[in-house]
Order: structure tokens, then C-alpha cells, then sequence
């Protein structure tokens, strides 16, 4: 039996930005995909258990959601599950410096969306079920990069399974097995935290409204989620020192809701019940380069940066984005969509935005890591002065959105 499949192009990783990929390049040429992942094809069904939520959640940005509008897939996610914000709080703890968003600031009903991830991949593959071009390989995970010359790419599957093709994408994550098999080299750093992520049932209805405290030991986000028949839920993401983690994962429920109660300084009210705690380290990593010969990185293959903004799933979009239409405007040319200048601008549309959130991330943290009383002082006057200005918290809206931005690819426009 041949077990040998030639596509024009493979991508290694089905999720969140593998399959946004796969699904704008099928909008946009007639090429022939390989979509392969380690987990079975997502099926997410609209729920009618409201206090069932996944772990991990992602905070779209308003190109985030155009992208996936444009793409087919929004409609889908809204009949599952969406949770809108228009408001944003965030607060120093350890002073009196606040600054609040508001989307009218923009001219916007929302400064953005709460998604669970599932209900995202599910909504995207049930998209790509409409294109024959793209073949499925779940359950199939990455084994071997056979070859990556200037002739083809060759992959090999644990299944036994070989693909070949013109280009093969790495969207299999932070620790992407096809980006260390090519040898791209990788700038990493420790930020020295790790972050907990959990579902939360509050007393207060979080009106709409995403909340920032920047502790001590590093930022706590709480992100709202749907709410009915006055039950309310919102998803946090608490990063701190591993130490602080680990003891907040092994306390009893009822104390750590106490800690987070008196972290979030109750501005919900009681918390009443947590799902599973979930922990993950945090590492800053940079790929030296977004491509080798036939093997290009899109998403945290290439880059991951601290999650205190949520904007790491946002820049992986739109990576996908960008690289579906530059190999787009390549086959419009009559050009070689694999070529190493085609990946060249890919990377060179991507990398400055990318390592600019990088920098931008690095540099709250940093901030409002260090409790010296001068500094301390300093940046809570700085947060007072920004919330006096409306011109200011406008720019940094709309940065921070993306709104109306030239650069963005049209797909996300």
C-alpha cells in the first residue's frame, strides 16, 4: 500500500493557528493542504452546561475577530459560546494608580472578545470541512523531518505516514519539534513565572468588563465569561513566581478563592467555586529566523512573549494571515509561493510587530515587577496621567486593537 502523500504544502499542528492557516489559504489559492495534528478533530457543540468552561481562553483583538469573520468561522463561534467586553480596568495594587478603557473611546461596541480555545478550533475546522483540497491527519503526530532541500520538503508521521511537498509550516508550538528538527536557532529567556489559569464563579456580574491587577508577584487577569440566570463566571490568568503557583495549586479551594478574594481586592464580590488549576511556565522565545530552505514558523513556533495583555494568540493569527497572503500574491504573480524571498517578506512584515509586543510586554512586566518606593510613586502617577487623557487612552486603544491599521492583511481588515 503507498503510504506516501504529495500536497503543495503541509501544516505541521491543526490548532487554533495551524487550522486559521489552512482555512485562509483555501479562501484564497486552489492549493492542496496537509493539515496534520497529534489530537483527534475537534467537535465542540454549543453547551448547555453553563458552568462548564475550558481552562484556556483567548482575549481576540478586533482584527482577531475580523479575521475569523472573514474566514467564515465567526458565526459558528457565536452560536457556541462568545463573551464581548467593552471595558477594561487596571489597577497597580500595590499603590493608587488606575486606568480604565472604554471601547466608546473608539467608536466601537467592544474592546474585544473572550473565547474559549476550543470553541475557536471547532468553529475553524468545521469550515475546513467544506474544502476536498485539504486532507486531515488526526491522531498523526510529527516524527521526522526527512528532508527540507531546495527541491521538497519531506515529513514523515508516527503513523508511518510520509507527506511531501513544496513548503512545510511549523504551527505546532512553543516547543515546535518539525522548527527544532530544521535547526532554527531559538532566543529564549526565562521571564521567572509561571501563570495559573482557572474558571471562577463570582456573586457579582462582571459587567462586561476585563479587570488587571498588577500585584507584587506579577499581573492577575480576570477575564469575563458568559453569564445566565445570574450565575457569572470569569477566566483568570495569575502569573507569579513558581513558588507562589505551586502553593496556590495546593491549597484547598476554599483558600485559594480567600487568596484570589483578597488579590483581586473583591471587586466581584465572593467567589464561590474554581475549576481545575492549571499551571504553565513562561518563557520569552524569538526565533533567530522565520524560515529555513522549505520549513517556515508561524505562531508560538516562532515567537511567545508573557501573557499579561493576552496578545500572543493575536500575533499568531496574524502570522497566518500574512503568510496565506503573500503566498497568495506569489501564485497572483506566476512566482514560486515557496521561494525564500516569498518567506522573507513574510518575516519581514511579522518580525517588527512581533518583537515590538515582545519589548512592550518585557517592559510592564518589568515595571511593575520592581517594588521600589520611587519607581512605585513614578508609575502610579503615570497611570493617573493616562486615565486624565482622553487623546492618549484613544491611541492606545486603537493600537492595541488594531483598528484601521494599513499594515494588517487584508483578511483581517
Amino acid at each position: 500500500m503507498n503510504n506516501t502523500n504529495t500536497t503543495d504544502i503541509i501544516i505541521i499542528g491543526g490548532g487554533l493557528v495551524g487550522a486559521t492557516l489552512a482555512l485562509a489559504l483555501a479562501k484564497t489559492t486552489s492549493l492542496s493542504i496537509a493539515l496534520v495534528d497529534a489530537s483527534p478533530i475537534p467537535i465542540r457543540t454549543p453547551d448547555t452546561t453553563i458552568d462548564v468552561f475550558d481552562n484556556r481562553v483567548s482575549a481576540l483583538t478586533h482584527a482577531s475577530y475580523k479575521l475569523l469573520e472573514n474566514l467564515g468561522a465567526w458565526r459558528t463561534i457565536q452560536q457556541a459560546r462568545v463573551q464581548p467586553f467593552n471595558h477594561m480596568m487596571v489597577w497597580d495594587a500595590e499603590g493608587t494608580g488606575q486606568v480604565s478603557f472604554d471601547a466608546n473611546l473608539v467608536q466601537q461596541q467592544q474592546l474585544g472578545y473572550i473565547v474559549e480555545n476550543s470553541v475557536i478550533v471547532s468553529a475553524l475546522h468545521q469550515q475546513l470541512n467544506q474544502y476536498n483540497r485539504i486532507k486531515l491527519f488526526p491522531n498523526s503526530p510529527f516524527s521526522e523531518l526527512l528532508e527540507n532541500s531546495a527541491e521538497q520538503v519531506v515529513i514523515k508521521l508516527e503513523t508511518g505516514t510520509q507527506l511531501t511537498a513544496k513548503l512545510a509550516v511549523a504551527a505546532d508550538g512553543a516547543h515546535s519539534k518539525l522548527r527544532n528538527q530544521a535547526n532554527i536557532p531559538l532566543s529564549e529567556q526565562d521571564y521567572r513565572h509561571h501563570a495559573l489559569v482557572s474558571t471562577i464563579k463570582t456573586e457579582h456580574y462582571h459587567k462586561d468588563t476585563a479587570y488587571q491587577a498588577f500585584l507584587s508577584s506579577g499581573p492577575l487577569a480576570l477575564l469575563p465569561l458568559t453569564s445566565q440566570q445570574d450565575q457569572h463566571f470569569v477566566s483568570i490568568v495569575w502569573s507569579s513566581f513558581p513558588e507562589h503557583i505551586q502553593h496556590l495549586k495546593s491549597i484547598t479551594e476554599k483558600t485559594f478563592l480567600n487568596e484570589l478574594y483578597a488579590a483581586t481586592e473583591g471587586c466581584l464580590g465572593q467567589l464561590f467555586s474554581c475549576s481545575d488549576r492549571v499551571s504553565f511556565p513562561l518563557k520569552y522565545r524569538h526565533a533567530q529566523s522565520y524560515h529555513d530552505d522549505r520549513v517556515v514558523l508561524i505562531g508560538d513556533a516562532g515567537h511567545t512573549i508573557h501573557p499579561l495583555a493576552g496578545q500572543g494568540v493575536n500575533l499568531g493569527l496574524l502570522d497566518a494571515a500574512v503568510l496565506a497572503e503573500e503566498i497568495q500574491h506569489a501564485i497572483q504573480r506566476g512566482g514560486n509561493y515557496s521561494n525564500p524571498h516569498i518567506l522573507e517578506r513574510y518575516e519581514r512584515r511579522r518580525r517588527g510587530h512581533n518583537l515590538l509586543m515582545a519589548t512592550a510586554m518585557q517592559g510592564f512586566q518589568e515595571l511593575f515587577h520592581h517594588n521600589n518606593l520611587a519607581l512605585r510613586v513614578l508609575r502610579n502617577k503615570g497611570m493617573k496621567l493616562v486615565n486624565s487623557l482622553s487623546p492618549l487612552k484613544q491611541k492606545l486603544i486603537q493600537q492595541a486593537m488594531l483598528i484601521d491599521n494599513d499594515q494588517l492583511p487584508e483578511l483581517a481588515k
